[in-house]
């Protein structure tokens, strides 16, 4: 199933944006393979674009 990925604002860091995504690469991708959903606590949507 596809998923629309949402960029962060301009000038945003990805990690700034999407709150597990350093730890998803970290881990290879082992960990929060489901890093880029809307889930509770995954994203902070005040640095999301909209």
């Amino acid at each position: 199933m596809a998923y629309e990925f949402k960029y962060t604002k301009e000038k945003v860091e990805i990690i700034e944006g999407y709150n597990h995504f350093a730890s998803w690469a970290e881990s290879g991708g082992a960990s929060f393979t489901y890093w880029y959903k809307d889930n509770s606590g995954y994203r902070n949507d005040s640095n999301i674009d909209n």
